[in-house]
């Protein structure tokens, strides 16, 4: 393989380097983009016949100014360090064996139980099939009773489902699909694939995803999967079989990319993206980083290289607790690493922080937001010092108040608070992050403003929520992003109570669809840590939705004002890099509107490509942190 790689490069003249490391063949070149686009191709096209290419991962870096290729020596690594390949999707010609159930009858094997299961779709009715790792629910995605019994069935009924085609070609009649977005779900990964639907198009019911121009696409992954598509022939939603908070029942479940920037952006690495290795520029302590709380999952570094586990599932209950000691172990073993050092949360309560207290080793506790930037900077190797900007729903700070909102100088010393969105009540505590109203409140009591216009909104109890801001213990202080997100929601009226996690959020950038409708402005002040003050933002929003102003364009002045004000704060900074992390930047208008914006001012930005922005990212952040002492 490597050869071959030299070859090519050389005939494209491109610079760089290949080796053969622990994980299989690296390469890194530089080059016009045109260049190295088709070198990306021809590398999987050409490969030379005795080539084994179970996964390719392409990350864009900074130029590097390489005088020559070259082929390097191989990287000398212990063998527990190579490569652990990942659960691919199957090939359609998979053998199965096939059973069905039904309550009150026997049970029948064969083909024609196949053929039965179909035919209940066909009805409209669920079918629960249990594959290789686990179940999921069935039913007829063009059919919008079918969608309603199966959300019955479901906890979180309102969330998004992905959608299951038969084939790439009626993937295309659904939804719009470029040339990367059908590689990813054609690959062996089989990801899950957020796809912008046709305006016009009503092949898939709008029950699916409400009100979203989004649909969660993929293909068939495991050989059931392919034998039920073929006997189908038209698309069906395939949902989860578990409850959010419990451990996904397939023991790889989905990975979730979309397309952003012009590439890939995970949103959840799982069956086909993990065990995930990044090789780092620096030697690592051997470190075990536990992640946060939610969305999570945990990270092994050692030497030059951190290896991130599959997504966990939220830390709610017993068996999810179960689940992430039996990971713990499991990775320790996979990769024959020892580690001597415990990386966790910040936060004290927070059950990754628990379980490293338990480990009987010393602990490193980074700062949440800290993590969320180190995480991006041990993806793309981004040297400090940088401009990070952690915006997220929450995260405790060094200072003991709930953070959210950050602008963060990060290098080899620790983390800095430059500067953050101006802090306000969070009604309830953690109850604000499940109803956007609770947000709402929180940001009008701040703004001094008449609270009198929200008590439609808590028709059961308003006198005691009129009360709740003005308490301290019972509503603290926040700077986050993804509450003024989710208040805005509110205040537009298009959430007050969020089924699953984000989901106000994800309705105002939904609603985002003329960037050219201008920006509401934000001041920047200070003499610490400078403030972003976001009150004549919300005040003109409010003006405007009082004038019946359309909230698509609310949402789009509401975009552009925080990508402005992202730019504000790194011209004051004076840092040439700037990173964007946090879960608000899996919002692509915010933060491909932020990117152009820095860009077009001369500075270098930095997105997730191969890490989620999202908790999930945490672990390698804090593996990065303390593996380099990289903290106070």
């Amino acid at each position: 393989m490597r050869p071959f790689v030299y070859r090519l490069a050389m005939d494209l003249g491109l610079k760089g380097w290949v080796l053969h490391g622990p994980y299989g063949v690296i390469i890194e070149v530089d080059g016009n983009p045109f260049a190295l686009e088709s070198f990306a191709q021809r590398v999987v096209a050409e490969k030379p016949q005795a080539a084994v290419i179970s996964a390719v991962e392409t990350v864009w870096l900074d130029f590097a100014g390489y005088e020559r290729f070259e082929i390097k020596a191989s990287e000398a690594a212990a063998a527990a360090s190579a490569w652990l390949l990942t659960r691919l999707a199957a090939g359609p010609d998979c053998g199965t064996e096939l059973r069905l159930e039904r309550e009150g009858a026997a049970a029948g094997e064969g083909a024609s139980e196949q053929r039965q299961a179909a035919g209940f779709i066909r009805q409209g009715q669920v079918v629960a099939m249990k594959g290789l790792g686990g179940s999921c629910l069935l039913c007829d995605a063009r059919n919008a009773e079918a969608v309603k019994l199966l959300r019955e069935r479901q906890p979180s009924n309102e969330k998004p489902s992905a959608v299951m085609f038969p084939d790439l070609d009626a993937v295309q009649q659904a939804c719009e699909v470029s040339a990367l977005e059908a590689d990813w779900l054609a690959s062996a990964a089989a990801p899950i694939v957020l796809l912008r639907r046709w305006p016009q198009r009503t092949l898939i019911t709008e029950a699916v995803a409400p009100g979203s121009p989004w649909l969660a696409a993929k293909l068939p992954s495991t050989s059931l999967h392919h034998l039920l598509m073929k006997e189908l022939g038209f698309p069906v939603v395939a949902a989860t079989g578990t409850f959010d908070a419990e451990p996904v029942s397939r023991h790889d479940d989905d990975s979730i990319v979309r397309l952003a920037r012009g590439r890939q952006l995970v949103l959840r690495r799982a069956r086909g993206l993990a065990p995930l290795p990044l090789r780092t520029g620096r030697a690592l302590r051997p470190v075990l980083a536990l992640g946060a709380h939610l969305k999570d999952s945990i990270a092994l570094g050692w030497q030059r290289q951190i290896v991130v586990s599959r997504h966990l599932s939220d830390r709610e209950t017993a068996a999810s607790l179960d689940a992430f000691r039996a990971a713990i172990g499991e990775l320790c073993r996979r990769y024959g690493c020892q580690p001597t050092l415990a990386a966790c949360d910040l936060h004290p309560d927070a059950a990754s922080s628990r379980r490293a207290e338990s480990l009987g080793m010393p602990i490193i506790r980074v700062q949440h937001h800290h993590a969320h930037v180190a995480a991006l900077m041990a993806e793309q190797d981004i040297a400090p010092p940088v401009l990070g900007v952690a915006w997220d729903g929450a995260g405790l700070g060094t200072d003991g108040s709930i953070w959210g909102g950050e602008f963060l100088i990060v290098d080899e010393k620790g983390s800095r608070r430059f500067a953050h969105l101006r802090a306000f009540p969070m009604p309830g505590g953690e109850a604000a992050a499940r109803e956007p109203r609770r947000c709402a409140l929180g940001l009008l009591q701040e703004m001094g403003a008449d609270l009198g216009r929200l008590e439609p909104l808590f028709p059961e109890n308003w006198e005691a929520a009129r009360r709740l801001p003005q308490s301290v213990a019972l509503s603290p202080r926040t700077s986050s992003a993804g509450r003024l997100f989710a208040g805005l929601a509110s205040l537009l009226g298009l959430r007050q109570k969020d089924s699953f996690e984000g989901q106000a959020a994800m309705a105002l950038e939904h609603c985002v669809d003329d960037y050219e409708a201008g920006a509401y402005g934000l001041t920047l002040a200070g003499d610490g840590p400078l403030v972003a003050d976001w009150k004549p933002l919300l005040a003109a929003a409010l003006e405007d939705r009082d004038k019946g102003v359309a909230v698509a364009i609310i949402s789009a002045r509401f975009h552009n004002g925080l990508a402005k004000l992202i730019l504000q704060a790194a011209q004051a900074a004076g840092l040439e890099r700037v990173a964007l992390s946090g879960g608000v930047f899996q919002n692509a208008a915010l933060s491909e509107k932020a990117a152009a914006l820095l860009e077009a001012a001369g500075f270098k930005v930095y997105t997730h490509q191969r890490l989620p922005p999202n908790d999930g990212g945490i672990p390698a952040g804090q593996a990065y942190v303390a593996g380099l002492g990289w903290h106070p």
